[in-house]
């Protein structure tokens, strides 16, 4: 029994190795099947590998992420109507080695003072927050593009509450 373990922890660890040796796509190969739709942030669906890709080239940019629902269940008892939004979050994506994070600034706590260590004191104070950590798949000069088939598939309005 206990070589069967072994050996199927071997294994396992190898599956592991190989497929982080996998090739990712680069934004040429990408783009050069399927349309990037520019925006804000650009867009990029590989309906043959089911991957749904994003490109950032304003990194360190704030903005409003913001989430609804498109359609509801129809019963006002159970609280989820049609075009009801979420929370309201003030973003900024950062680059942090092979992974840009999606970050959560802090809006409750601000100091508003010309005074530099008053507003780091209040930085340091109140965290914030990373929502998602994107896998990097490729990158250039400013811009990255990351695999975020997960990020679009979470329950980010907490419909399973």
């Amino acid at each position: 029994m206990k070589k069967v373990l072994v050996l199927f922890t071997v294994l396992l660890a190898f599956l592991n190795i190989s497929s982080l040796h996998a090739e990712s796509p680069t934004l040429n190969d990408l783009s050069s099947k399927y349309t990037l739709n520019e925006g804000f942030i650009g867009q990029l669906y590989d309906s043959e590998k089911d991957k749904f890709y994003l490109r950032v080239d304003n990194i360190g940019q704030e903005f409003i992420y913001q989430t609804s629902l498109p359609q509801g269940l129809g019963s006002n008892d159970i609280g989820l109507d049609r075009g009801q939004l979420h929370a309201t979050r003030l973003v900024q994506f950062r680059r942090v080695g092979n992974k840009l994070h999606l970050v959560e600034k802090n809006t409750a706590y601000r100091a508003v003072s010309d005074n530099k260590n008053e507003a780091d004191s209040v930085a340091e104070a109140f965290a914030s927050a990373i929502l998602w950590a994107f896998p990097i798949v490729d990158s250039g000069d400013g811009w990255v593009l990351v695999d975020a088939s997960e990020f679009i598939l979470q329950d980010s309005h907490g419909v399973s509450r």
